[in-house]
């Protein structure tokens, strides 16, 4: 939910302002930084073990990492 309600503003905005377009009406006024959104994402990951038996994101992403 925090990539997709705050990072995509940011996103938007910025690829608003790369086409000179306006970025009147975004509202990354009122955001915390791209940096703390980042770091707000990433700590509120669990295991996929863990939110199976305990689910409490709406719309959960799945994101694998394999060693090489």
């Amino acid at each position: 939910m925090i990539a997709e309600d705050y990072l995509d503003e940011y996103y938007e905005k910025e690829v608003a302002e790369r086409l000179g377009e306006s970025t009147e009406g975004f509202k990354t006024e009122n955001l915390p930084s791209k940096e703390t959104l980042v770091k707000m994402y990433w700590d509120s990951r669990i295991a996929l073990k863990d939110y199976i038996a305990n689910p409490r994101y709406e719309k959960p992403e799945y994101v694998c990492f394999q060693k090489n």
